[in-house]
């Protein structure tokens, strides 16, 4: 009778879970308040130097923001570089020379736009970009994401995952406010 009783109540919950699990809804969360594209980093550019800039850098002085080239210190100076940083160090193979990426960091916010178009018109400058700042989605791009059912329901009967994904996403919670929140 025992045996009986356990057997078939593995029974139910093995098959039972399975029926209640094949057909998931999901919500995805819109996030209609923020645009997708923000604006760019206001204290830092990437520079694509060419290979004669590159071979001139002083890598020691760059780290605070002088490069050892006569006119990028010029510039940096005048917008207060604190640091000219390699992106890809070591990246140089068959093909593919990816050391003249360089980060450019300033010691407060500038005007990343006109301060791109100063590095563009030097020589030995190939490409400047500005680090664009974009919004991403809650709802993660896992292909099991439909089958984790207890992550998002539409009867809302779930832990709220998109929702608080919404509000913190690193393992890093620097406002507790947001608790709040993702627990209301």
């Amino acid at each position: 009778m025992k045996r009986t009783i356990i057997f078939g109540l593995v029974f139910f919950f093995t098959f039972g879970s399975m029926a209640l699990a094949a057909e998931p809804k999901v919500v995805n969360v819109k996030r209609t308040d923020v645009p997708s594209f923000v604006g760019y980093v206001p204290d830092e550019i990437i520079v694509e130097f060419d290979a004669s800039i590159v071979g001139a850098l002083n890598m020691q002085t760059a780290l605070h923001g002088k490069t050892g080239v006569s006119l990028l210190d010029q510039v940096g100076k005048k917008h207060n570089a604190v640091s000219v940083l390699q992106q890809f160090p070591g990246a140089k193979g068959r093909g593919v020379n990816l050391s003249g990426y360089h980060k450019i960091k300033f010691a407060s916010d500038v005007d990343v736009e006109s301060v791109a178009n100063e590095y563009k018109a030097m020589p030995g400058v190939k490409h400047v970009e500005l680090i664009g700042i974009h919004t991403t989605s809650a709802t993660p791009n896992d292909g099991w994401y439909s089958n984790q059912w207890h992550l998002n329901q539409t009867s809302d009967h779930d832990i709220d995952a998109p929702e608080a994904w919404n509000i913190q996403t690193s393992t890093k919670l620097t406002d507790f406010s947001q608790v709040k929140m993702c627990m209301d």
